[in-house]
């Protein structure tokens, strides 16, 4: 009896116009507290039970492999290809962490099932800022990260190619590259646009040596992951890179700019068609794609296939990517049918 009293005063207490100002002002200030720089811990939604997922990972193996994958799709759908990539990641010994503002709820159950673990996170700085609470996240409990052998860093602003192969091929070889007592950071492809060196960031990868190096731990903390996207890439993909450059880190690109313009026998009449003339002009992977591909690399960029820039003289790339799939990339027409669908969601 007195608790279905007490339920029906609380209920009558939540109707009033001082419960609901205090809601709000809580819920404002629980809002602002989360976009402090700092207070990474604020916008892991989920960061205890991450932790204990973690721990128990890491036990299963004796040197950790930590693949680290962030997600935002306004729908919560994950692309088959990625799901497919993922799976295959944990059966080969990663261990592998989505990290996603929103998940539909069948992804979800899918991630979970094949063995990722899920980090919840505010929607703040994109993928850098997602990365950059990881990393704090890690460094605060250095006994999870003196563990961890490679770390990969990489978002889904592309889509895998040829099934699960080559990008599990590409990720297993940088891991074997990374075994050094050398502090290294490397990515798939370069760039020098605004005139400063630097790695792209939708993949990144590192060893234990750069993961354990106060410099590494300093960028990350001194970010600040509010502003505009272009902002955030000047001070978080270039600014990592330059920073590491600046103290003397070994960065390097598989697919370098350089080593596209100079072996790649069909980049110069693309180049001429968009009347490029300085490396500072290039974005490798929205103006040299077919190089790239030709060259091997196991991913290509949503925003050519679904957004392509104006400046792109040639057709579609859409139109023109099926010369380049192969039965392994039977899911893809899907992905793109779904990501068409929630990339052009009206608000």
């Amino acid at each position: 009896m007195w608790r279905t009293e007490l339920n029906t005063l609380l209920a009558a207490i939540r109707q009033t116009e001082a419960w609901q100002q205090a809601f709000t002002t809580d819920e404002q200030h629980r809002s602002a507290w989360s976009q402090k720089p700092w207070n990474y811990q604020a916008r892991l939604n989920n960061a205890p039970e991450l932790l204990r997922n973690l721990e128990a990972a890491f036990q299963l193996h004796h040197a950790v492999k930590l693949f680290f994958w962030h997600h935002f799709d306004a729908m919560g759908f994950v692309p088959q290809s990625w799901h497919n990539v993922l799976a295959e990641l944990v059966k080969e010994g990663w261990v592998v962490v989505v990290s996603s503002s929103g998940l539909a709820a069948n992804a979800e159950e899918a991630l979970l099932r094949c063995g990722c673990l899920i980090s919840y996170r505010q929607n703040l700085g994109l993928c850098l800022g997602a990365y950059r609470d990881f990393c704090c996240l890690l460094d605060g409990q250095r006994h999870l990260r003196d563990r961890i052998q490679t770390l990969v860093l990489c978002n889904d602003s592309t889509l895998p190619l040829g099934g699960t192969k080559p990008f599990c091929l590409q990720t297993e070889t940088i891991h074997q590259e990374l075994k050094s007592s050398e502090a290294k950071l490397m990515g798939l492809t370069d760039s020098v646009q605004t005139r400063a060196y630097h790695l792209q960031s939708y993949f990144l990868a590192l060893n234990s040596a750069l993961l354990s190096d106060s410099l590494w731990t300093d960028f990350w903390e001194s970010l600040d992951p509010r502003g505009h996207k272009d902002d955030l890439i000047q001070r978080g993909e270039v600014g990592l890179s330059q920073w590491l450059l600046h103290h003397n880190f070994a960065v390097e690109a598989i697919y370098s700019l350089a080593a596209i313009l100079l072996k790649s026998a069909t980049v110069g009449q693309a180049l001429k068609q968009l009347d490029l003339r300085q490396p500072e002009q290039i974005n490798t992977t929205l103006m040299c794609w077919n190089a790239l591909l030709n060259a091997g690399c196991p991913v290509i960029k949503k925003q050519l296939l679904l957004e392509p820039p104006d400046f792109l003289s040639q057709t579609i790339p859409m139109a023109e990517v099926s010369a380049y799939l192969t039965a392994a990339d039977e899911t893809l027409m899907q992905d793109l049918e779904h990501l068409l669908q929630s990339r052009f969601l009206r608000p």
